[in-house]
């Protein structure tokens, strides 16, 4: 898997409903677009809130430049059962983050290389 976006202050509001992908239709004041630090084919964790529900959903996205939208290509965890959220036709917010299971699978890595650096006498 390709290095992981990572980016500060990365969120734009979404135009879409159900289980496609996000349109992205522009930044609140005081955020950065998707574009800006992001290009074709790009993955990272995002997090998207429908403002008003209790609707959200955690995962990997793929940025897709020619469109100027977000693959929601692997749901990590939901409000729908950890599967992707059938969104209704409210105001969406989506955001770079580090989800849970970033954590998850660097704390593994960080344990496995430790445990070899202490195998190799390090």
């Amino acid at each position: 898997m390709a290095n992981k976006v990572r980016a500060d202050r990365v969120k734009e509001t979404g135009n879409f409903t159900g289980l496609s992908n996000v349109a992205l239709t522009g930044n609140p004041t005081g955020f950065r677009t998707f574009s800006s630090v992001c290009s074709n084919g790009s993955i990272f964790d995002y997090s998207i809130v429908e403002e008003g529900t209790a609707n959200w959903e955690t995962g990997i996205g793929t940025y897709i430049s020619s469109t100027n939208t977000v693959e929601r290509s692997t749901v990590s965890a939901s409000s729908n059962s950890n599967n992707k959220t059938n969104f209704g036709s409210g105001t969406k917010y989506i955001f770079i983050t580090v989800s849970g299971s970033s954590h998850a699978t660097n704390d593994k890595t960080l344990s496995k290389a430790t445990a070899l650096s202490i195998a190799l006498g390090g």
